[in-house]
């Protein structure tokens, strides 16, 4: 899933203010907006946009794993969930029920994009047998960097 516009999605915890583009004429001795919601290039975007997103995970039942802030689980053994976020981008696995993808997608503008064939460098492959990653540059890189020939 792909979360569109997902840093405009944070709202600051403090009062930010922008100054008025030049040209503007909306409001007559106006100086500057209050903003109340985040915006790409802010330095506490990234921040923003991860706090409502941990809050709207949190309210349907994922938490984060204390090894990796990124990876969510579900503390329902009977139906287990796994997410990972990347930015903008998660992944999903396991029995996501009607009611998390209600709530995520009311909370967010998202778009489903597949399943993951790529990410982070890995080409991701899945059947019924199980899941293959393979990393093909970095195979590439540590053949050539020990010379090594492969057919």
């Amino acid at each position: 899933m792909d979360v569109r516009c997902a840093f405009l999605n944070g709202k600051p915890n403090t009062k930010l203010y922008i100054k008025c583009p030049t040209g503007y004429l909306g409001h007559p001795g106006s100086e500057g907006f209050w903003l109340n919601k985040s915006l790409y290039g802010l330095k506490q975007s990234p921040h923003c946009w991860n706090k409502a997103l941990k809050e709207t995970l949190g309210s349907v039942g994922l938490q984060p794993t204390n090894t990796d802030p990124c990876f969510f689980t579900s503390s329902s053994s009977i139906k287990p969930m796994w997410l990972c976020v990347h930015v903008d981008g998660l992944v999903f696995r396991g029995n996501w029920n009607q009611k998390f993808k209600t709530k995520i997608k009311k909370s967010f503008d998202m778009e489903n994009i597949g399943p993951v064939k790529y990410a982070l460098g890995i080409r991701i492959t899945q059947n019924n047998t199980g899941i293959q990653l393979i990393q093909y540059k970095l195979i590439a890189q540590i053949l050539g960097k020990f010379k090594i020939e492969c057919p």
